[in-house]
């Protein structure tokens, strides 16, 4: 059992290593999509502290998504600006245990995975006719 752990573990190391950036970006928004979805089941419990876990989780991912962003261009410095309110957003929620607030912030988050999910099409679609 302790071998497939090992296993498991280098094959996840060697995954990121090798992923696009796109790739890296959706899982980074599933992470906070899934702690957002988590806080909110802790805030109906009232569960203070397994909310402010998975909150701060989320505000994690959310932050580790504004490096992939090209900043040089003009839609970049944009994004980062998104990206940076969402992580207000998630803290405000957290202090005023807002859940509908968190419902608004994972429908964005939602949308913005979509959004990496056509982008990384788009690339996987170019590199392939790169080569045809």
């Amino acid at each position: 059992m302790k071998g497939r752990q090992q296993i498991l573990r280098r094959y996840q190391q060697v995954s990121v290593l090798t992923a696009s950036a796109e790739q890296l970006i959706i899982a980074l928004i599933d992470e906070a999509l899934s702690s957002i979805h988590t806080a909110r089941q802790a805030m109906e419990k009232e569960e203070v502290a397994e909310q402010n876990q998975h909150l701060q989780r989320a505000q994690e991912c959310v932050l580790q998504v504004i490096p992939f962003i090209e900043a040089g261009k003009k839609q970049g410095q944009a994004l980062i600006a998104v990206y940076d309110y969402l992580n207000r957003q998630l803290v405000k929620a957290n202090m005023a245990n807002d859940r509908s607030a968190l419902g608004e912030i994972a429908d964005f988050l939602g949308k913005q995975k979509e959004d990496w999910q056509l982008a990384l099409h788009h690339r996987r679609k170019k590199h392939t006719e790169d080569f045809i």
